[in-house]
């Protein structure tokens, strides 16, 4: 049997899904051992970090003993045999689909989301799901329901949210790829607390379910700890379906751009306040692609943070803000947070008619299309703070950055415009590490509407240029369970 550590002692559990179907088709590895492996290190690990909320363990090993034999007649599928960890937001057939909420834990899932049916036809196989907040509504990842989700770089920090459970467990090895959604950066926020991948697609281009298929802001998508797994599940699972009158033709497959790109990089979008260390760190990485020969181009936007978080807190007031408001008269168990979030949002919606947040977004839009006109990417920080603590939601006293005390916690992400300008696809990748910590940051790449290719071609380069570390957090195996509060 072959071992599943290098010569060097390196975990192969960190090993990219690109690199474990090379090696499964060279029979290097099995799929059996390496679903073995990546359970034992969930059973070992998830107690410390609570990314894991509901997990399929004996089915994956089943489904992977059939990737073996897949493998061994000639008719191994993309994915064959990869453990993909699924954000339980999303729902499967047959499993609990809570959304993080006492008040619906006994909800029980009666369809599959689109995205499930396509990673099982591709091969890769589900062994857990992973950890929310209440209704995907904030920017970390706790509940009452499933206590506190930790970062792994520092398990003092949270790993962000709405997705944190699925970035937490690629960042420690529990999974190889993941998935996410995203309706203000919750694929891409996480993805930059724990140093990983994470591509808010264009709306339309990865089928959901109804109603979050009407919801333009609403994306699902692909999250992974490097570029190539990152666009190799999202050409997986983006394409129409008949089950979502939304949902448009593939796209991911058509050719990189052949010509040099043109790059506009903005330290910020506008007013948003952002850490000296992440405008440190995108100078940086400006430097390092004019070094690599890109054509760079210092740029702003001024867009101004209070009008864009109002315009995204009134269209989330005309959703989900809905439902959370009639949950809360009937049960007395859902967060804070929850209820906060609700009251707000539905507030805003109030004062900012339907007329005028298509005005707003309409200007925003002309001002980035003219930017767009001059170069084809974007690059800006994905969030401006360098963490959250774990287990706080910040109702009494909010989060500071370089010490000043921030006015919202909306303001923590530069993500929401491009949710706002939703048909504008945007990924964020590792660009380095904050230097008084050591944890690790990431930079947010947009594109185009609906050019796909471009992003994910530039991100390649940028991942490149840059050289991540794959130096990944080292979880002990005598690591502590920590005990499961009960957030508020």
């Amino acid at each position: 049997m072959p071992s599943l550590h290098r010569d060097d002692g390196a975990d192969l559990t960190l090993l990219s899904a690109v690199d474990l179907v090379r090696r499964f088709f060279r029979r290097e590895l099995s799929p059996v051992e390496v679903m073995r492996w990546t359970i034992e290190r969930c059973e070992r690990i998830n107690p410390s970090l609570n990314a894991l909320v509901d997990t399929l363990f004996e089915d994956a090993l089943d489904q992977a003993v059939q990737a073996e034999r897949r493998y061994l007649h000639g008719t191994a599928r993309p994915l064959e045999g990869i453990p993909v960890a699924l954000k339980a937001q999303q729902p499967m057939k047959g499993r609990p689909w809570a959304d993080g909420s006492v008040a619906l834990a006994d909800r029980v899932a009666d369809v599959d989301h689109p995205i499930v049916a396509r990673i099982r036809a591709a091969g890769g196989i589900i062994h857990a799901r992973t950890a929310t907040p209440e209704f995907c509504c904030m920017p970390f990842t706790h509940s009452i329901l499933w206590g506190t989700t930790r970062n792994p770089w520092n398990p003092d920090l949270s790993p962000g949210g709405s997705s944190g459970g699925s970035v937490a467990a690629l960042a420690s090895g529990m999974t190889v790829l993941a998935t996410g959604s995203d309706s203000g950066g919750s694929l891409r926020s996480p993805a930059s607390f724990t140093g990983t991948v994470g591509f808010k697609p264009a709306y339309g281009t990865v089928a959901t379910i109804s109603p979050a298929n009407l919801d333009p802001f609403w994306q699902d998508g692909a999250l992974a700890r490097t570029v190539d797994d990152c666009a190799l599940l999202h050409e997986i699972i983006a394409g129409q379906d008949r089950s979502d009158m939304s949902s448009l033709p593939r796209i991911g497959g058509r050719p990189a751009p052949t010509t040099p790109v043109r790059v506009a990089v903005l330290t910020n979008l506008g007013n948003w306040r952002v850490d000296h260390e992440i405008v440190a760190d995108v100078t940086r990485v400006s430097v390092a692609l004019a070094e690599a020969g890109t054509e760079v181009r210092p740029a702003e936007l001024g867009w101004d943070r209070v009008s864009v978080n109002r315009l995204a807190d009134a269209h989330f007031g005309d959703h989900s803000a809905a439902d959370i408001a009639r949950l809360a008269t009937t049960s007395d168990d859902l967060t804070d947070y929850a209820r906060s979030f609700a009251q707000r949002t539905t507030e805003a919606a109030r004062h900012l008619t339907p007329q005028d947040r298509h005005r707003e977004t309409g200007d925003m839009y002309r001002q980035v299309a003219e930017l767009l006109e001059r170069v084809d990417i974007i690059i800006c920080p994905t969030v401006g703070i360098t963490g959250l603590t774990a287990g706080e939601a910040y109702l009494s006293e909010l989060p500071t950055v370089d010490g000043m005390r921030l006015e919202s916690l909306s303001d923590i992400n530069l993500t929401r415009p491009f949710n706002i300008l939703n048909r504008l696809p945007a990924i964020s990748v590792p660009s380095g590490r904050i230097a008084s910590s050591g944890l690790p940051l990431g930079i947010q790449i947009v594109g185009r509407p609906y050019d796909e290719p471009t992003v994910l071609s530039f991100a390649r380069s940028v991942e490149r240029i840059l050289r991540p570390s794959r130096r990944w957090p080292i979880v002990a195996r005598s690591s502590p369970t920590v005990p499961k509060p009960r957030p508020r």
